[in-house]
Formats: structure tokens, C-alpha cells, sequence
């Protein structure tokens, strides 16, 4: 009986699934303020790309699934720029 699982791991299993399935791109993005970001993207004369989104509109999160998790956009995104020191 010790290798049951708790009542309600499943779920909380799925949910965690589903979680890291709609998570936002954090290897994309900028740890800091928009004007570091934009200062950082000046300095190293690339590209800012923005992405706004809202926690209650569920497009925004399928967008984070389908676009940004995709292997072929992610391959042609670079890495986010760290937050100058």
C-alpha cells in the first residue's frame, strides 16, 4: 500500500503538464525592465521583440505553445540577452 500514489497527484501531475505545456518562453526572455532590454538590444545591435500578453486570454497562452514552443522558431530565435550588470 506505500506505492499508492496521494489522492489527487494525477491531477496535480496534469496540471503541472499543463503548466509547463503553456509556460511563457523564459529562455526568450529579458530579465529586467523594458528600458534595460531595450538599451541591452541598442548595445548589441539586435533586435527587441515584444511580446505583451494577458493571463486571462487563453490565445495568449496557445501562443506560447504554438509559436513559441516550436523547434523551427526556437532555432531561429537567439537566446535572451542578459540584464547588463
Amino acid at each position: 500500500m506505500d506505492d499508492e500514489a496521494p489522492v489527487g497527484s494525477a491531477s496535480h501531475s496534469r496540471d503541472q503538464t499543463l503548466s509547463d505545456m503553456f509556460a511563457p518562453p523564459k529562455h526568450l526572455c529579458f530579465q529586467g525592465p523594458f528600458q534595460a532590454a531595450r538599451t541591452a538590444a541598442k548595445e548589441s545591435k539586435r533586435w527587441l521583440l515584444v511580446n505583451i500578453q494577458s493571463e486571462a486570454d487563453f490565445a495568449c497562452h496557445a501562443l506560447n505553445r504554438d509559436v513559441w514552443g516550436d523547434e523551427m522558431v526556437s532555432a531561429h530565435t537567439p537566446r535572451r540577452t542578459e540584464r547588463p550588470a
